[in-house]
């Protein structure tokens, strides 16, 4: 039977963990710098390398232990902590934070020139946050352009500005972590969300347990299946198969390179196809290109979604991207697409009332328990038990606390005014709790609001307003922590959802959690400098990241000199997307049978739902007609070849990143 008491865990197993946090870091950072193009590890919304890892724990190196000694290997509440402590500690070294930290304050340095008028917002940075405003220098330009023969990695220009940021990092990491405890009990425990995105590490972990009498859906003939094709298919896919074979096939007498020609003529699965427009007449021709991207893994994911929630998606997606455009064109409305992108600029408008309306709402349904947080917090009600939380709310209400007259006192310090640092950070927490509540009751990888709270500011006030170091300052925070999905407060939440279902000793989580940051955040600083430098990383950073750091650059500098007062326009769609969120919300609570929710609605306006949409379409598909014909036992006897699915194709991932590093740490 599944255990009563909570799970503690061993010392071996703890320092096991932090040194897995230390090994995960290293090669999350590693991958992008020396395979720019290649298999990409991004601590975005998925478990990731965390969640590899438990695999590989449970289904490979604990059996072969126990075959060998009888009773070793290790036990669920020691593969918990590692799990929990690595998906907390993943965002450090994603593009949610330090990928995007190191080249930014790079590159606006390096790349300033007369043309571009960079010069103009650099002035409102101040010089601590900076290793140098002088491109020419040695600790800027060779970051860009890598080490010449005799030099050194500057250590000591970046002490400094390390020091300042890494105060800024701790800072946002205990709020979000003390925020998670005090929202858990809400989202996991009232409202009962499933956070799709850790079920197949819980079903991984459970298998670890051994329980008969509990259903398991990893393993048996159809999970291996599953999980034997999608490895095949990752594989082919990735190219890497007659990219070894013609390297090494040489070597091999005879049948070498018959065999690399082989395998660089299979054809390989596509797993997208993208519709141009091909309507050359009004109002048709208002369309723009449509994606088909068809990614087994997101599907299978997509598939553990409610029904409701994926149908919201694609249907809005469609409504808005297609339908909508095509009556405007025909009425003799032109719709913005800014820069070239896939969105509209009316559904940036509309997202922004929709998230606060959805935020409000759900602050209102949760003031009881956050009443009850601060009685504990405050007044130590003993008829409030906080006993099954990672720390007390005591400390978790006085380390928000601290950490948010933290973080403002850091934005003061570095040239925005208090007041307007704490209405900006307080919008960050409302986009931080809302990916909170996506990840709780849909999940999107990697998606994200096309406007930040600078952006919203700056419609709802005017970018003329704004004074000139708030503004540069606001963008640049944003930039940094939040440009990718911000995940960190979710990965916390998701983290002790996973330590309840596996009746992990929480309070364990407190110090454990400070310290894998502490750990993460060295190995961070000093796995990126020391290997980005010696390389240089201007040939072989990603192209969307220059690309999005060239934009941030252009941006900030237009606005700056911008005499755009409050966008009415803006205000406006703004609050028709406030009263659609509050409408679908009211129907949803109303009408058992209605069939839209508000954040399917708002996820629907993302940008990368134009690649995604598709997949949701086909998940949703799949879902409703094995339910509808078979019925709910039927589903459930689907979820072996699901997870087998998610499982293979991480495995597959991890296994062939971790050749193509080794492979390119050779060459290089």
């Amino acid at each position: 039977m599944p255990p009563t008491e909570e799970r503690g865990v061993t010392k071996t197993a703890l320092v096991f963990s932090l040194v897995a946090v230390a090994v995960l870091l290293f090669y999350s950072l590693t991958t992008p710098i020396f395979i720019p193009q290649g298999f990409y590890q991004n601590g975005g919304f998925q478990p990731g390398l965390s969640f590899t890892v438990i695999v590989l724990l449970v289904i490979v190196l604990n059996p072969i232990v126990r075959f060998f000694r009888a009773g070793r290997g290790m036990r669920p509440g020691d593969l918990t902590l590692l799990f929990v402590l690595a998906f907390a500690t993943g965002s450090l070294a994603s593009t949610s934070m330090t990928q995007y930290f190191y080249p930014l304050i790079i590159q606006i340095v390096y790349k300033q020139s007369p043309q571009n008028r960079w010069g103009e917002f650099l002035e409102h940075i101040p010089s601590r946050l900076l290793p140098s405003k002088d491109p020419e220098s040695v600790v800027v330009s060779r970051l860009w352009e890598g080490l010449r023969e005799g030099e050194s990695i500057p250590w000591g220009d970046w002490i400094t500005p390390l020091l300042i940021w890494t105060a800024f990092f701790g800072l946002l990491f205990l709020l979000l972590f003390c925020l998670a405890v005090m929202v858990r009990r809400q989202l996991v425990e009232r409202e009962l969300l499933d956070f799709p995105m850790v079920r197949p590490a819980l079903e991984v972990l459970r298998k670890s347990e051994n329980d008969r009498e509990r259903p398991c859906y990893i393993g048996g003939k159809a999970f291996w299946i599953a999980f034997a094709v999608m490895v095949l298919l990752t594989t082919i896919e990735s190219g890497n198969l007659p990219f070894y074979a013609g390297k090494y096939g040489q070597k091999i007498p005879l049948i070498g390179q018959d065999i690399a020609q082989f395998l660089d003529k299979m054809p390989k699965p596509r797993f997208s196809a993208i519709s141009g427009n091909v309507f050359g007449y009004k109002p048709w021709n208002a369309l723009n290109r449509t994606v088909f991207l068809w990614i087994p893994s997101f599907i299978a994911l997509f598939y553990l979604l409610p029904a409701e929630a994926s149908f919201s998606v694609w249907f809005f997606y469609l409504l808005n991207n297609k339908v909508i455009p095509v009556i405007a064109a025909a009425s003799g409305v032109t719709l913005k697409q800014p820069g070239g992108n896939q969105d509209y600029e009316y559904l940036r408008d509309l997202t922004k009332g929709g998230l606060y309306v959805f935020m409000g709402m759900f602050l209102w349904n949760a003031r009881s328990h956050l009443k009850a947080v601060f009685r504990r917090a405050v007044y130590r009600d003993e008829q409030v038990k906080d006993d099954d939380e990672p720390v007390s709310y005591r400390v978790a209400f006085f380390g928000a606390v601290f950490g948010f007259m933290g973080i403002v006192a850091w934005c003061v310090w570095n040239g925005m005014a208090w007041y307007y640092a704490a209405i900006f950070l307080g919008m960050m927490m409302l986009v931080m709790t809302y990916y909170v509540k996506q990840a709780g009751e849909m999940t999107l990888p990697h998606a994200k609001f096309n406007d930040l709270p600078q952006d919203h500011i700056n419609t709802f006030v005017g970018a003329s307003v704004v004074a000139k170091g708030n503004m540069v300052m606001g963008h640049l925070i944003q930039m940094i922590t939040m440009f990718e999905p911000p995940v960190l407060m979710a990965h916390f939440v998701q983290g002790f959802k996973v330590a309840g279902d596996m009746k992990l000793r929480k309070r364990l989580l407190g110090p454990c959690v400070l310290a894998a940051f502490i750990i993460g955040i060295l190995v961070t600083h000093v796995t990126f400098l020391g290997l980005a430098y010696p390389k240089g990383i201007g040939n072989n950073i990603r192209h969307g990241h220059r690309v999005y750091m060239e934009q941030f650059g252009n941006k900030v500098t237009q606005e700056l000199s911008s005499d755009e007062k409050a966008d009415s326009v803006g205000i406006v769609l703004a609050a028709v997307g406030g009263a659609v969120v509050a409408g679908l919300m009211l129907l949803k609570q109303h009408l058992i049978w209605w069939p839209f929710t508000p954040i399917g609605f708002i996820a629907s306006t993302f940008s990368w739902v134009f690649q995604t949409w598709f997949m949701f379409l086909i998940a949703w598909a799949l879902k409703y007609g094995v339910i509808k014909l078979g019925g709910p036992r039927t589903y459930l006897k689907t979820l072996p070849i699901v997870f087998g699915i998610m499982v293979g194709n991480a495995v597959a991932g991890f296994v062939w990143g971790i050749i193509r590093l080794i492979y390119e740490l050779n060459v290089a």
